[in-house]
């Protein structure tokens, strides 16, 4: 008996505009494939409105949002960047 293809499912993480931007070529490449499926991982900067909110652009461009985990830091202080990383990672975790 022959088992029905399963799609092969794809996790990105975008965390800011400035890694999405190149990422958008892969996921469409990953989108166009029939056997394969993306999920979205937004992340940081793209879940604060002071950097745009842009997990709304990711929304709007047709890409699933699969999970937002929010780590952005408060500043660009050692200790803030410190304490993001380890609540990054517990989120992954």
């Amino acid at each position: 008996m022959d088992r029905p293809a399963m799609k092969r499912r794809i996790g990105a993480v975008s965390v800011a505009r400035s890694d999405y931007g190149l990422y958008t070529p892969v996921f469409d490449e990953i989108m166009a494939r029939p056997g394969l499926e993306l999920g979205v991982v937004a992340a940081a900067a793209h879940l604060s409105p002071r950097f745009g909110h842009t997990v709304d652009q990711i929304v709007a461009d047709g890409y699933p949002v699969v999970e937002k985990l929010d780590f952005t830091p408060e500043d660009d202080s050692p200790a803030a960047i410190a304490q993001a990383s380890g609540r990054a990672t517990e989120l992954f975790a």
